[in-house]
């Protein structure tokens, strides 16, 4: 549905990043090279809806925020500091649609600097190399904390990694049900989330799974950082 379709209402409720997105596919199918004649224009031409209280100070949020991401960069050329030209990021959230937008936002906030690779694979929209890079990150932490082999992998060295009955990461002061519990989270994470990846491609059609496969690697990754290993 195009911006203009929607009522004020309905532009007023919309979360930022959807109406953001419906501002930038706009002023792109109209051509537009100006922040400001694009606002201008919509106020005089959509009066109907921008008369509505609070929708033009919306309307200038999104561009704050198309902004912010760098969905919009300067027009080079061009001495006006309203002037904007769709990004090769707009570009690719255009494409993509809402639905990476929203699964991009879910690892805006702080991962472990481990996962950095598997962050920027994720934002090319390399969602595969994404989470098989953010497991195995957490199997060669596991391996390197546990003083397991360089042979031992993926489910098998979190089995041996997290004994309940003295694996070097085991919590010995925890419930035999707590230890059991922990073993088959990681066993269970790497199973499901790094080993398909191993043996054949995986695609993942939803990006929102995708990133929140990367959270939970970064998950296992704190988990990992506030235990040692045992004597």
């Amino acid at each position: 549905m195009k911006i203009w379709e929607h009522t004020a209402q309905e532009l007023l409720e919309l979360p930022l990043p959807d109406l953001s997105l419906l501002v930038l596919a706009d002023f792109k199918e109209g051509g537009g090279w100006n922040q400001w004649n694009w606002l201008n224009s919509a106020d005089q031409m959509h009066r109907d809806q921008t008369a509505t209280s609070g929708v033009m100070e919306r309307l200038a949020e999104a561009w704050s925020w198309l902004d912010s991401r760098t969905f919009v960069s300067r027009l080079p050329g061009q001495n006006s500091p309203d002037s904007r030209r769709v990004s090769s990021e707009g570009e690719r959230a255009l494409a993509m649609g809402l639905g990476r937008l929203h699964a991009a936002e879910r690892l805006e906030g702080e991962l472990l600097p481990d996962l950095g690779k598997a962050k920027r694979q994720f934002l090319q929209g390399d969602y595969e190399e994404a989470v098989f890079a953010a497991f195995r990150k957490v199997e060669e932490v596991v391996r390197e904390r546990s003083g397991m082999a360089a042979g031992d992998l993926g489910v098998s060295l979190m089995r041996k990694a997290f004994k309940p009955d003295g694996g070097p990461l085991a919590d010995q002061n925890a419930e035999a049900g707590e230890k059991e519990a922990l073993s088959g989270l990681f066993a269970g994470a790497l199973g499901t989330f790094k080993n398909p990846s191993s043996h054949r491609t995986v695609t993942y059609d939803d990006p929102m799974v995708a990133a929140e496969a990367v959270l939970l690697a970064d998950l296992l990754l704190r988990l990992l950082n506030r235990r040692s290993v045992s004597p």
